[in-house]
């Protein structure tokens, strides 16, 4: 079974569902970018993922892209 990615999912539930072409450009990538972020083959830049979290009111966001082991890290640089 494929699990989904949040961002599809997102994209999919909305009243209108939007193509992967139609949120492109409300967040400032291209429809190839989306479909490489939604299957996994390119990670998005920080810039990118605010640009999500914003769309989506948060549902879609930092926690969906960055592993548990790597926040854990930035918490610790952080600090």
């Amino acid at each position: 079974m494929e699990t989904k990615h949040p961002l599809a999912i997102w994209r999919k539930s909305q009243a209108k569902p939007l193509s992967q072409y139609d949120l492109g450009p409300l967040i400032g990538v291209s429809r190839w970018m989306v479909n490489a972020i939604e299957t996994g083959r390119r990670q998005p830049s920080r810039d990118l993922i605010a640009a999500i979290s914003k769309l989506t009111d948060g549902k879609v966001g930092f926690d969906q892209f960055v592993p548990e082991e790597d926040r854990s890290k930035e918490s610790e640089r952080a600090a």
